[in-house]
């Protein structure tokens, strides 16, 4: 199930990866990295790569999931207003051991250039590859759909749950690795 519409989304010019970058599946996370064995190695490598990050549902108790890491410069520097810059944005751009924990609510993508996103469509993650592309509403933006029913953080965290991967510990070790 990939959605892609290449007319509609060089028009929009990824407004949904400027918002933040889509969340991955266990399996992504495998398919980028095929020389582990194991998904802890292949999330680790993400990790160290400083292209991924871990983020969180907030509840009662945090459940995690990775996605792409935000490209904090080019967010910062490409022309969004201060009042829509979360308070992480404010006079701060965040680099390697910061962007292994980051629950983010807004920011450009690692991988999204001007000409596109940098992974070829069979590895973007999956929410990415869920998104429905919608021509402009009433001539004033694009709106993307997402065939997901809940809050998109927690379906994200509980796929990663069942994969049995202890993402904070993972994180933690890489912290320490930094």
């Amino acid at each position: 199930m990939f959605y892609y519409n290449e007319k509609i989304c060089k028009e929009c010019g990824g407004n949904c990866c400027k918002f933040l970058p889509g969340c991955a599946i266990p399996e992504d996370i495998i398919k980028l990295y095929p020389e582990c064995r194991s998904l802890e190695c292949a999330v680790e490598k993400a990790l160290l790569s400083g292209k991924w990050s871990i983020d969180w549902y907030e509840a009662r108790e945090s459940k995690y999931f990775l996605r792409p890491a935000i490209n904090y410069k080019r967010t910062y520097t490409t022309g969004l207003k201060t009042k829509n810059i979360p308070h992480t944005f404010a006079g701060l751009v965040k680099t390697g051991k910061d962007l292994i924990f980051d629950p983010a609510w807004h920011g450009h993508c690692i991988f999204l250039t001007d000409k596109g996103c940098k992974l070829s469509k069979d590895y973007r993650p999956d929410q990415c590859k869920r998104l429905k592309p919608k021509s402009k509403i009433n001539d004033k933006r694009y709106k993307c759909k997402l065939d997901i029913k809940e809050n998109v953080k927690l379906y994200y965290a509980r796929i990663w749950k069942k994969s049995g991967v202890d993402l904070e510990k993972i994180g933690n070790k890489v912290w320490e690795m930094k």
